[in-house]
C-alpha cells in the first residue's frame, strides 16, 4: 500500500517538476485561440487584403507591357518587380496578420505556463528519439487517450464545418455566376463565418483538453506516503540531528538563565522541586520579573547558586506553583500575583535592611 501514489504532490514536488519543464499545457488552446483571432483579423483586414491583391494584379499586368523579350533575363527581372511590388502592397497586411497570430500564441502560452524557462529541456534526451520509447508511448494509455481525443476533435470539427457549408450550399453554387469582386466578397464572408464557427467549437474542445491536461499532470505528480515522509525528513533534517540541536539550544538557554540568578532579589521554592528567581527594581521595572525558573535538578542548581551569592531563598508552595505555571523566564509577574510577591519582597527587604 505504501508504494501506491495516493498523496497529492507537495509544493516542492510541483516546483521541481516545473523546473524540469513538466507542466499542464494544452496545444489545443493555442490552436483554438489562433483560429479565433485569425478569423477576427480576417474580418477586419479582409477588404484591405482584397484591395491589396487587386493592386498587385494590376501592377503585374502593367509590368508585362514593359518587357517584350521572353528571355530568361527578362522573366527574372519581371519576377523581381512583382516580388518588390508584393512586399510594398500586401507585405504590411501579411505581417500584421501573421504578427497577431504569433502574439496570441505567446500570450496564450504564458497564460498557461507562466514565465517558464526550463533549462533541463534544452539538453539532448536520447529517449525522445529512441524508437522503442516512441512505440511504448504510442501504445500506452496516454497514447490511446491522445488518439481518442484526435478522432473526437476530427469528428466534431468536421461535422461543424459540414453543417455550415451545407447551410450555405446555395450561395456556394451561385459563386460561378457572379463577377469577380462579388464572388470574392462572398467567399471572404463565408470563410470568416466558417472560421468563427469552427473556432468557437474548437475553443470548447480546447478548454476540456486543458482541464484534462491539468488533471493528468496532477495525477502524474502524485506521491507515495514514503516519498512524502522522505521529503519531510530532507526538509526538516535528520531527527537525531534535530534532537541534538534542540538539546544544545536548551543548554545554551539554561546557561544564560543561570547567569541571571545572581541578580535576583529572592528565590521562591516548593521547597526543592521548584525554584523561581525573581527580581524587582522600581527604577527600571514596572513589575517584578522572573529571571530563572526550574524543576528538580535545575531547581537544585538555582537554589545552590542563590545561596552561593547570599540571595534569600524563601519557601512558598502556592506562589511557587502559580509563578512556575503562568510566567516564562524574563517575563513580568501578572497583576493577580502582585500582592503575594510584594509581601515576599517586603519580607526580603526587611531581612536585608533595605527600604522598598
Amino acid at each position: 500500500m505504501s508504494s501506491e501514489r495516493t498523496e497529492d504532490p507537495t509544493p516542492r514536488r510541483i516546483k521541481e517538476a516545473r523546473e524540469e519543464g513538466s507542466i499542464a499545457y494544452s496545444r489545443e488552446v493555442n490552436a483554438a485561440a489562433a483560429l479565433l483571432i485569425g478569423a477576427w483579423m480576417l474580418q477586419i483586414l479582409g477588404r484591405r487584403m482584397m484591395t491589396d491583391m487587386e493592386g498587385l494584379m494590376r501592377t503585374s499586368i502593367a509590368s508585362l507591357s514593359r518587357f517584350n523579350s521572353p528571355s530568361i533575363e527578362v522573366g527574372g527581372a519581371w519576377l523581381r518587380d512583382i516580388a518588390a511590388a508584393a512586399l510594398r502592397q500586401i507585405g504590411p497586411t501579411v505581417v500584421l496578420f501573421v504578427g497577431s497570430l504569433l502574439l496570441v500564441g505567446v500570450v496564450v502560452s504564458v497564460l498557461q505556463t507562466g514565465l517558464l524557462f526550463a533549462k533541463k529541456k534544452l539538453g539532448f534526451d536520447f529517449k525522445r528519439v529512441n524508437p522503442a520509447q516512441g512505440l511504448k508511448r504510442l501504445f500506452s494509455m496516454h497514447g490511446l487517450a491522445e488518439l481518442v481525443k484526435s478522432i473526437l476533435k476530427l469528428v466534431v470539427i468536421g461535422w461543424t464545418a459540414y453543417g455550415f457549408l451545407k447551410s450555405h450550399q446555395g450561395e456556394l453554387m451561385s459563386m460561378s455566376l457572379m463577377d469577380y469582386r462579388s464572388a470574392l466578397e462572398l467567399w471572404g464572408g463565408l470563410a470568416v463565418g466558417l472560421s468563427t464557427r469552427v473556432a468557437g467549437v474548437y475553443l470548447v474542445l480546447a478548454a476540456a483538453d486543458y482541464a484534462y491536461q491539468r488533471w493528468q499532470h496532477k495525477k502524474s505528480l502524485k506521491m507515495t506516503k514514503e516519498e512524502v515522509k522522505e521529503e519531510m525528513r530532507q526538509r526538516e533534517g535528520d531527527p537525531h540531528v534535530r534532537g541534538r540541536i534542540r538539546r544544545e539550544r536548551m543548554k545554551l538557554a539554561q546557561s544564560r538563565m543561570m547567569a541571571q540568578v545572581p541578580e535576583a532579589d529572592v528565590v521562591i521554592t516548593n521547597p526543592t522541586h521548584l525554584a523561581i528567581a525573581v527580581k524587582y527594581s522600581p527604577e527600571d521595572m514596572g513589575a517584578p520579573v522572573v529571571l530563572a525558573k526550574g524543576a528538580d535538578k535545575l531547581a537544585e542548581r538555582i537554589i545552590e547558586t542563590a545561596r552561593d551569592h547570599r540571595i534569600v531563598v524563601k519557601q512558598d508552595i502556592p506562589l511557587a506553583h502559580a509563578i512556575y505555571n503562568s510566567v516564562e523566564v524574563n517575563q513580568e509577574i501578572p497583576p493577580e500575583l502582585y500582592l503575594a510577591v510584594a509581601e515576599l519582597l517586603a519580607y526580603v527587604y526587611r531581612l536585608e535592611g533595605r527600604q522598598n
